[in-house]
This record gives structure tokens, C-alpha cells and sequence, in this order.
């Protein structure tokens, strides 16, 4: 996709530049920034030490060695630099998906005798927009050290309290072994549920930047402090797939419906909590909403897996929700969910990816209408202007129709049966098959349930 109109007339020049000369490259971040030196040629080292710059010494390949880059590529590279320093200086958060975008609008609006979009080269039939790839994306940043800056620092738990979940992660898996092979549970009536949170700048501590820089910050959309939570529904059987998603959004009063946003359409409806979090009282109205849940038929009951989270407490009002579309509700073993439910480990990841890619997708086009907050003026924050909650709404229900295609596709993510512990569709029950944390879970604590094939 290429964008046609002009960058260059929406954003005021900023001090950042790019110096391209020889066989290195230097970026100036302002007059006093760290100076981040790309060295092919060893010989400056000992002078580069000396004046303190920054190094980085590219020795897979002496200088002419290697492939050799396009032409057109060669001429790009600078013109996409420029427009990512200058809309880094701006606050945009970057990510490789932004930078492509980036550079396909940069080839689109640059004229060039040789070179446009629509150009097919004589090595390839394929238009000269459709090369702008992820792969060329990461030779760019190879090319200019780029690189994701990121928080460290992650919670661990004791050997003890990991021995103890991983066998109740075994028990477990007996129990859905006996239930399945006794013809107690059915995956036609089994469903998983679980909620997602989504911030609207959707932050995840990553931007690109320049390696070596002393400061790592950004600037993404307005947000008013505004988060919310989709709560996702995978069924199981062979058909298996995301139902109707359902949102959580914010709101001091927990007013329903929000003045402006109706809830009207049949692939995603809302509700609002004052944090957006799940709640029993939340929980009681997603249970009544029929576009989300329907009743059992035939007779039978659906049984709902879920993780014992507190918003998850079945209070009276969720009880008698529950028993009007004939489900139940069975919980997962404690703090054990990333190992054995089924969302965590394909489905919430795949609709973040595909919210993530239309996200940035919009936040590119509201880049090139110029939709900053306060148009720059004093006291004003200047990040891109918040698209408001139905846009969200749409977005939701893109998102999930986006992954139901990739599961119609691929038929990746049939949780059917024993897919709930096995990452296989057939009707054998082999330690083979199960995930490998989990095949090496029943083999550490011997659960005699899953030790051998039936």
C-alpha cells in the first residue's frame, strides 16, 4: 500500500540528520547526543576510541564483499532515514510494520526517473512497492543499527511452587483423558473464555531507535487514561472457532450504553466497568448477551473453562445467567493458564498481532492527515488524536474475524478433544503429542493417565 500524500508539508524539520560518507555512517541526535558510529574499516577504531564515539565493526564481510544492494534501494535508504528520524523526533513509536509503511510512502512520494512503485525491475515482474518487504525492512535496520529498545526485568517463582503447578498440570490432564475416553465430556459443548487487555497506545515497551541512544521515549495516541479488555471465546469441536468478541471499556459510572457509541452490531457488543476489568456483575451481563453466548442444544450442557481469577466468582446473578443458556463453568488449575488453556497459547497472541498491524495501519493514516492533538500549540501534548471507542468496537471485531480466517485456513487451531492437551487433531491419546511442556510435565510427575497411548 502506498500513501500519496505529502509527509514533508505536516512535519516541521527537527536538528536529527543523517551523514552518509564511505564506508560508515554517523547520526547526530541533536548537539549533545551520542554519536552512533557504524565502522566497516578497523584501522578507526583506535581514533573513534580516543573521542569517544560510539563503535560498532561490521566483520562478517570485508568492505565489497557480500551481496550487493539494489540500486533503488540504494537511492531510498537515505530518504526513509530522514523520515524516520524526523518522525522519531516527533514521538512516533515505531515498529518495523510503521518503518514499512514509512518507506512505501517515501518511494510513492520522491519522483525518481527510474524509480516509482509501480516500476518493475528487469530482474522481477513484481511491482517495486511489493519489494518493500520485512526482509528488506530488516536490512535497513541492520544497515542503520536499529534495534527494539525494551525493559528488562521479569518475576520468577521457587523450584517448589513450579514443581507444584506442573503437577497439578498433570493431574488435570488425567482428568480430561478419563473424561474423553468415558465419554463424560464432549467437545462439542466444551468452550474456553478469557479476557485480553488492550491500552490504546498498546504499549509494549518497544520502539525503534537508533542502538546506543541514552534516551528511549515516545509518543503514541491520546488515551484520557482510557484502557479496555476484550473478553475472547474460543469453541471447541471440530469446527471450532473466536466467537463474537466482547468489550470491556472504562467508564466512571459504568453508564450503558455510552452517549455516542451504540452497541448495534451483531459482531461485537460492550459493556463498561470502571476499570475496565471483568467483575461478577460484568460477568452476569456477558453470560445474558446472546450475541456472545448461545444455549446448548440437543439438551446438553456447555462446560466453559476459565482460570480462577476473581472477577470470575459465580454470584447468584451469574448463576441464574448461566443456568438460562445451560452452561457451567470449570476452572483451570491455579496460575497454570499459560500451560493448559487453549487462548493463551495461539489465540490471544494471533488477534493482538492482527489488532497491532490495523492499528498501525490507522495511526499512519491519521500521521498523514496531520490529526496531532492541539495542532502542536503550547501546553498541548502532541500525540495523534484518539479515533474514539467505535472505532475500537470495529477493530475488535475486525481482529477476531482476521484470525477466524487464519484458522479456517490453516486449521491450526482446532481445540478440539485432545488438542486441549495435544497439539493433534486425531482421536489417539499419545505423550507424543502433547505440547512439549506438558509432555515433559506428565513424564517429571508420572501421571499414569498420560504415559502411554490408548
Amino acid at each position: 500500500m502506498a500513501f500519496a500524500f505529502p509527509l514533508a508539508a505536516m512535519f516541521a524539520r527537527v536538528s536529527e540528520r543523517v551523514e552518509l560518507s564511505g564506508s560508515s555512517h554517523t547520526v547526530h541526535d541533536g548537539e549533545e547526543g551520542e554519536h552512533v558510529t557504524a565502522i566497516s574499516n578497523e584501522s578507526q577504531i583506535d581514533h573513534l576510541s580516543s573521542v569517544g564515539v560510539r563503535k560498532r565493526s561490521h566483520l562478517k564481510a570485508m568492505a565489497g564483499r557480500g551481496r550487493k544492494r539494489a540500486e533503488w534501494s540504494s537511492w531510498l535508504y537515505p530518504i526513509v532515514i530522514d523520515e524516520f528520524c524526523r518522525l522519531k523526533a516527533l514521538g512516533v513509536k515505531m515498529s518495523p510494520r510503521v518503518l514499512q509503511l514509512i518507506a512505501k510512502d517515501c518511494l510513492a512520494r520522491n519522483p525518481h526517473s527510474l524509480f516509482g512503485p509501480l516500476t518493475v525491475l528487469s530482474d522481477s515482474p513484481v511491482p517495486l512497492g511489493m519489494h518493500i518487504t520485512r526482509s528488506w525492512v530488516q536490512d535497513f535496520q541492520d544497515h542503520y543499527n536499529l534495534v527494539h529498545r525494551t525493559r528488562t526485568g521479569k518475576l520468577s517463582v521457587s523450584h517448589a511452587k513450579t514443581e507444584f503447578i506442573e503437577r497439578q498440570v498433570a493431574y488435570h490432564m488425567g482428568e480430561l483423558k478419563r473424561g474423553f475416553l468415558g465419554g463424560i465430556l464432549d467437545e462439542n459443548l466444551m468452550e474456553n473464555m478469557d479476557e485480553t487487555h488492550f491500552m490504546i497506545n498498546m504499549d509494549n515497551g518497544k520502539t525503534l531507535g537508533f542502538r546506543g541512544d541514552q534516551e528511549v521515549r515516545n509518543k503514541d495516541v491520546v488515551s484520557g487514561g482510557v484502557g479496555m479488555a476484550m473478553v475472547v471465546k474460543l469453541t471447541g469441536g471440530p469446527n471450532a472457532k473466536i466467537g463474537v468478541p466482547f468489550m470491556i471499556f472504562s467508564n466512571k459510572d459504568e453508564t450503558y450504553p455510552i452517549r455516542g457509541v451504540p452497541d448495534n452490531r451483531i459482531d461485537v457488543c460492550y459493556r463498561t466497568t470502571r476499570k475496565s476489568f471483568m467483575i461478577s456483575k460484568c460477568l452476569a451481563e456477558y453470560y445474558s448477551e446472546r450475541r456472545v453466548n448461545l444455549p446448548a442444544i440437543c439438551g446438553g450442557i456447555k462446560m466453559v473453562w476459565m482460570n480462577n481469577y476473581l472477577g470470575h466468582n459465580q454470584t447468584p446473578a451469574v448463576v441464574a445467567a448461566l443456568g438460562r443458556i445451560r452452561y457451567v463453568i470449570r476452572e483451570f488449575p491455579a496460575n497454570a493458564t499459560h500451560l493448559v488453556q487453549p487462548v493463551d497459547s495461539f489465540v490471544i497472541s494471533k488477534i493482538k498481532d492482527a489488532w497491532q498491524r490495523r492499528w498501525e495501519e490507522k495511526k499512519m493514516e491519521r500521521i498523514l492527515a496531520g490529526m496531532w492533538q492541539g495542532d502542536g500549540q503550547a501546553g498541548t501534548s502532541g500525540s495523534l488524536q484518539n479515533p474514539q471507542k467505535p472505532y475500537f468496537l470495529a477493530l475488535a471485531a475486525e481482529a477476531v474475524k482476521d484470525v477466524n480466517k487464519m484458522i479456517a485456513k490453516k486449521n491450526s487451531s482446532n481445540r478440539s478433544r485432545y488438542e486441549l492437551c495435544t497439539e493433534s487433531n486425531d482421536t489417539m491419546w499419545s505423550l507424543q503429542k502433547y505440547y512439549r511442556h506438558l509432555g515433559g510435565a506428565a513424564v517429571e510427575h508420572g501421571t499414569p493417565e498420560c504415559d502411554h497411548q490408548v
